[in-house]
């Protein structure tokens, strides 16, 4: 998104500030991991060095982004990440944030931001997905893999997404979701 909207302010001539800059640069380093997916270009570098001769400074950015987490963040994901589950010689992991969970740590929704990629940052991992409850019977999923194109498998529920991080959403009880879930995963493998 942040080069798309650096791409329209290019060609419309708009002057970009240093406040518009740093946006710019925080959405496509999150955008982009930290400029390690495939989707990462020669252009999103050439652009990235023109926000910064503009006064992006990019180690505060990335130190407000990736280091200054609340103490319910990292509570909450330390709770979920510890009962992870493992299947498929522990090709798939996953785990879930309930209600409960959310209260207990005094967690807001974007608390459970970076779970997934945890999980799937696991070395024998090659699918990971976390089911958070978001009402009664109605789920949201996150799922993300290392080569494998989760769309497919997220299609079929109705979500979509990037091929390597996509979601959806799912109107069932928690157990039969994960169940649904792992025997399409389980296809892919």
């Amino acid at each position: 998104a942040g080069e798309v909207l650096y791409k329209i302010f290019e060609k419309e001539k708009k002057q970009i500030t240093l406040e518009m800059a740093n946006c710019l640069y925080v959405s496509i380093l999150t955008d982009t991991g930290c400029f390690k997916y495939e989707t990462v270009t020669s252009e999103t570098f050439a652009i990235v060095s023109n926000l910064l001769k503009l006064g992006v400074n990019s180690s505060e950015i990335a130190q407000k982004c990736y280091e200054q987490k609340q103490k319910a963040m990292i509570m909450l994901q330390a709770h979920c990440v510890s009962n992870a589950k493992f299947e498929c010689d522990d090709k798939i992991a996953y785990t879930t944030v309930k209600n409960s969970d959310m209260q207990k740590f005094g967690a807001k929704d974007e608390h459970t931001e970076g779970i997934c990629e945890v999980l799937r940052s696991l070395k024998p991992v090659e699918f990971a997905f976390v089911v958070k409850e978001t009402g009664t019977n109605a789920l949201k999923v996150s799922m993300r893999s290392k080569e494998k194109d989760v769309t497919q498998i997220v299609k079929k529920f109705g979500g979509g997404g990037h091929s390597r991080a996509a979601g959806c959403s799912i109107k069932k009880p928690l157990d039969e979701a994960i169940e649904c879930i792992l025997s399409e995963v389980k296809k892919y493998l």
